[in-house]
């Protein structure tokens, strides 16, 4: 039986299975939900073990991430939720080590009277599957155990043809706080040649696509003050700094007349796109004008001169302003100079930008243009998240590309996304590549009520890596030679 044969003959059990994790709400967030967090965890490895895995293991975590199997505290004293870890070696040791990465926990489900059934009671409709955490993530992790059984029916196996492990985690939801700690505490066992990422979407169910980067993030507060109570503006304006002046001059200098960000060598480690990684996002079929109605009818587009609008979302850094406030905001007219003004931001980074460096130039930013009398502080909030990239030449792009278009029987193209996630700690600490694997659209309503995912979908991702482990086998000597 081929891999497509087999992988039909076996989705009934699937979605069984999966309607079973489903109804366990492993919700991070919710401090009430721990228990079925790690109900998850339990559930997902002895699936794992019952679709052959030699190991399947549920991993603690902790605030330096504790050793498998020991008891662990988190920040406060609190626990953290447990990972899954599974190992299938392949028959020749030399096989290239591959991980994947995804995440058993979902997001809470308010509001619940928006929903059309109980989030945690898995309902078809259409070939849509509706359930809290169908799309993200445990769909598109589930795959993974059909679609390696696939691979071994299909050649007449016992092993797969490269050594597989699993590390699903249960806090992803919740910012991944402990996650840094458990991969640097369990590297030796961690280690592999690529690591595949299923968490995340392809551009439409008829436009398969691949995920070859996700911008980073650091938020940032400027906190402005002038003198030391709020002044009458007829007896002193005119006369003395405004702090809202000051905030609003630094706010106003954060772009230049091109859209481009004047913080000092803000843009010193941006790597230009190619003229290949431009032409394959043009050849996305974008509609703008719808684009602009799906962003609260934005009445245009706009951004850095010199860039199309997905070359602006996906592959350049921004700075936004989050918010603003300070001085007399009530009813009625309060003529005052403020004492204090404040303001929010955010900067989404692209590759080779570090958050710690963005830091230091809005710092520096603020120090060169704060007026005299005026007193700026700035606050980040916690280290940031890098961002993370894969060219798109690369071997293990490549392989997985191939193996995308067998399972579609068309051309894949290329896509980045605008948010952020653990990536780039992934690549970082285990010092391996990225490939994104995931078939999850935009309209699935991930984080919202009514999340769903497309089942045949989901099928077509197990059919996807059931050619990947076969592609990346026969690239050994590729990825060995890029590491």
């Amino acid at each position: 039986m081929d891999v497509r044969g087999y992988i039909d003959s076996r989705a009934p059990e699937f979605f069984a299975a999966l309607k079973q994790w489903l109804a366990i709400p492993s919700i991070s967030a919710d401090p009430g939900r721990h228990a079925d967090v790690r109900r998850s965890a339990d559930w997902l490895a002895g699936h794992l073990r019952a679709a052959g895995f030699p190991v399947a293991e549920v991993w603690e975590t902790g605030s330096a991430g504790a050793p498998a199997g020991t008891p662990a505290t988190g920040r406060g004293g609190a626990a953290g939720m447990p990972a899954v870890f599974a190992h299938w070696p392949a028959a020749d040791p030399a096989a290239p080590v591959v991980l994947v990465y995804g995440h058993h926990d979902v997001q809470p489900v308010e509001p619940l009277d928006e929903w059309d059934s109980p989030p945690f009671e898995p309902a078809e409709h259409d070939g849509q599957l509706l359930a809290r955490g169908a799309s993200d993530d445990k769909g598109q992790v589930l795959f993974h155990a059909l679609g390696v059984q696939a691979c071994l029916a299909a050649g007449g196996r016992a092993a797969p043809p490269v050594t597989l492990k699993l590390l699903i985690e249960g806090e992803e939801e919740s910012g991944s706080p402990h996650f840094a700690g458990l991969l640097r505490s369990q590297r030796d066992r961690l280690g592999c040649d690529v690591i595949v990422v299923t968490d995340t979407s392809m551009w439409a169910a008829d436009v398969p696509s691949m995920c070859v980067g996700m911008r980073g993030v650091i938020d940032a507060q400027i906190d402005v003050t002038g003198p030391e109570r709020d002044l009458h503006s007829g007896s002193f304006g005119g006369g003395v700094p405004n702090p809202l002046h000051a905030l609003a001059d630094l706010l106003a200098g954060l772009h230049d007349g091109d859209g481009r960000i004047t913080l000092p060598g803000f843009y010193d480690n941006v790597t230009p796109l190619s003229a290949q990684e431009r032409e394959l996002l043009a050849a996305l079929p974008f509609d703008e004008r719808a684009w602009l109605a799906e962003a609260g009818h934005s009445a245009a587009a706009a951004g850095e001169a010199g860039f199309s609008t997905l070359e602006r979302i996906w592959t350049r850094p921004t700075a936004e302003i989050n918010g603003m406030w300070g001085g007399h905001t009530g009813p009625g007219g309060k003529t005052i100079i403020p004492r204090e003004a404040h303001a929010k931001l955010s900067f989404r980074l692209v590759a080779r930008q570090e958050p710690a460096d963005v830091a230091a130039a809005l710092r520096e930013y603020v120090a060169n243009r704060t007026p005299p009398g005026i007193e700026a502080t700035v606050t980040v909030r916690g280290p940031g998240v890098r961002p993370c990239f894969s060219p798109v030449d690369s071997p293990a792009v490549l392989a997985a590309r191939r193996a995308l278009q067998r399972a579609f029987g068309r051309a894949v193209l290329f896509t980045r996304e605008g948010g952020s996630g653990p990536e780039a700690d992934l690549a970082g600490i285990l010092a391996a590549p990225l490939v994104f694997v995931g078939v999850g659209l935009d309209e699935d309503r991930i984080h919202a009520p009514n999340e769903k995912v497309d089942m045949a979908l989901l099928l077509k991702g197990a059919e996807a890596v059931a050619y990947l482990w076969d592609e990346l086998a026969a690239a050994a000597g590729d990825l060995a030679a890029a590491r």
